[in-house]
């Protein structure tokens, strides 16, 4: 990289940190990752910092599987599905079989 290069680590310090099995690598602290060591270093004096970014527009979780993660991030995510596609209903009925009344079957 040349000197002027600027570096963009994207991750969550809150999910899946490293599995560290060596004692050598446990000994000098590789059991805490790179982005926390770094985001802890940032927010030590604050919890915010201008180079830290927090994204807490979800478009992927329902709210009710929002809500046992979202007091990790003490409540600060939002769930920004769109109402009409939160209603589990319809897709049920249509995992289920719909209009054949024939079940769904999962294998592996």
């Amino acid at each position: 990289a040349k000197e002027q290069a600027l570096v963009c680590l994207a991750g969550d310090v809150k999910q899946l940190g490293p599995l560290v099995k060596s004692k050598l690598a446990t000994d000098h602290g590789f059991q805490v990752s790179l982005m926390e060591r770094l985001f802890t270093r940032l927010t030590k004096d604050t919890k915010e910092h201008s180079r830290v970014f927090v994204l807490t527009d979800t478009y992927r979780s329902h709210p009710s599987i929002l809500k046992l993660y979202n007091p990790i991030y003490d409540g600060q995510l939002q769930c920004c599905i769109p109402k009409s596609s939160r209603d589990m209903v319809p897709l049920m009925r249509h995992l289920m079989g719909g209009a054949s009344g024939l079940p769904l079957v999962v294998a592996s």
